[in-house]
């Protein structure tokens, strides 16, 4: 995952850069933890890509031929990077799975057709595997935020 909005050039860094990055001339890419994809792999095909987050839905399809090119983006979106790099800083495992609900070529009508549905179907699914790779209790409150109960501590995620 990368932030592909994050900026600054003005100091010599490439577009994406992040102060943790190891390559001061790329971009900084986050990864989702290998053993939770492993784990996950065992209920469900996993399609493994780079996600590029920044502040903006991303509707025009010129800007995200843009952003994948220059990012090498698989998927675009407004989470992904900050929820792994929040993870990364904090020294805890992540694993970010997407449904993806329009392609670089579609219009935000698809997007706005099938959310609803996406979410439910993936918060579902999310949270059968959830119970399946881990004894922690898992609880979904709303779509998009999951919270976790393990000796006697909650976090949310």
């Amino acid at each position: 995952m990368v932030q592909h909005d994050f900026d600054v050039t003005a100091f010599g860094n490439p577009k994406g850069y992040m102060d943790n990055g190891i390559e001061p001339d790329k971009p900084t890419i986050y990864h989702s933890d290998k053993l939770l994809i492993s784990k996950f792999r065992k209920y469900n095909s996993l399609k493994l890509g780079t996600i590029a987050t920044g502040d903006i839905f991303v509707a025009d399809t010129k800007l995200k031929h843009s952003i994948k090119k220059e990012f090498g983006a698989d998927a675009i979106d407004m989470e992904s990077a900050s929820i792994a790099q929040t993870a990364e800083r904090n020294h805890i495992p992540v694993i970010v799975l997407r449904t993806i609900s329009d392609g670089v070529n579609e219009t935000t009508n698809a997007y706005k057709k099938i959310n609803k549905v996406l979410q439910k179907t993936l918060q579902l699914q999310l949270l059968i595997y959830l119970k399946k790779i881990s004894r922690t209790k898992f609880y979904c409150a709303k779509p998009r935020l999951v919270y976790l109960q393990q000796h006697h501590s909650k976090t949310k995620i």
